[in-house]
């Protein structure tokens, strides 16, 4: 029996392809199982994250213990602003209570006179009742004559035990 060992350059460019396909093949499968873990990963930085923020609001409304170890939680709101990017050239002024009770006669205000204009149809502040967890956003408009992109603010409010708690801060327009 004659076997014929030739091979033609053909038959090399295809076996040489057949093994090219395999090793992509096998790097792709490698790459897919790196990307997945570290997708797990940042999913799992996410969470915790989420839960020192969560945990950290919560210490800021919660006070010391009178007696012992007996802690009281004391209900509070707690409000804040933000400025976020809608689209190209847009933007909205959100008010959000994170706090564990609704705040009430919540008012903003802008501690600079050159700042963005709230746009509303009616009185913007205060508002009257922000539920827990929820938040009110304002169209804001920004013209070219402002001089900076940051500006300081207040927010006030008024808690279930008549309280008035506040807060000041700054507020950065975010250019993408």
């Amino acid at each position: 029996m004659i076997i014929n060992w030739e091979v033609s350059i053909g038959d090399l460019i295809a076996f040489l392809s057949l093994i090219g396909t395999i090793v992509m093949f096998i790097l792709t499968n490698i790459k897919q199982r790196k990307t997945k873990d570290f997708a797990k990963n940042a999913n799992a930085y996410n969470d915790s994250a989420k839960k020192y923020y969560d945990l950290m609001i919560e210490q800021l409304i919660t006070e010391k213990s009178i007696s012992g170890d007996d802690k009281i939680k004391t209900k509070k709101a707690f409000c804040d602003a933000n400025i976020v990017k809608i689209g190209s050239n847009n933007w909205i002024l959100k008010v959000f209570n994170k706090g564990n009770v609704p705040a009430r006669n919540v008012s903003f205000k802008y501690l600079i006179d050159d700042a963005p204009i709230i746009i509303s149809s009616k009185d913007t502040f205060p508002i009257k009742l922000l539920e827990p967890q929820k938040n009110v956003d304002y169209h804001l408009g920004i013209y070219l004559s402002l001089r900076t992109s940051s500006w300081d603010y207040e927010i006030a409010w008024t808690n279930e035990d008549g309280t008035v708690d506040s807060k000041k801060g700054i507020l950065t327009l975010p250019l993408s």
